[in-house]
């Protein structure tokens, strides 16, 4: 079946459980950022160090490069093909360190985009959708 889903995606928190819900019935694998203490790019980096399928793994320094590739090949060796990164808060970086989300957003644009456009045949393209989830007027309610 195919994904429903924008590459990027705005949720409400409100509609999580329904998200994670409709994600596991259409068998993603589900990677979650908890946000919480998610500011700037230095505070991101050390909160996605242990949370995301990174190889190898980074040091939790800033470094937009190294994070893009060793998280490419992280989620190419999950073996699942539909990946969604599930960030919760998010609207702390959109508050506060909107060039950090900037940054964090086009990265992982990046890795989705080469994840899917480097397979060499259909059973080895990834499908790597990215969910935002907060609060506020940005998030829209998941349908």
């Amino acid at each position: 079946m195919e994904s429903r889903f924008s590459l990027i995606n705005l949720i409400n928190e409100n509609n999580l459980n329904e998200l994670l819900i409709d994600l596991s019935s259409q068998d993603f694998e589900v990677l979650e950022i908890d946000g919480d203490c998610i500011y700037d790019s230095k505070t991101f980096f050390k909160a996605v160090k242990d949370s995301l399928p990174f190889d190898p793994p980074i040091s939790g320094k800033v470094n937009w490069d190294a994070f893009s590739d060793s998280l490419w090949e992280g989620i190419m060796n999950l073996e699942n093909q539909k990946v969604a990164i599930v960030w919760t808060k998010a609207e702390n970086m959109l508050n506060y360190g909107l060039g950090g989300l900037i940054d964090a957003i086009r990265a992982l644009t990046d890795v989705s985009t080469s994840l899917y456009n480097d397979a060499e045949n259909d059973k080895e393209r990834v499908t790597l959708t990215i969910f935002l989830i907060g609060k506020g007027n940005n998030f829209s309610l998941h349908k």
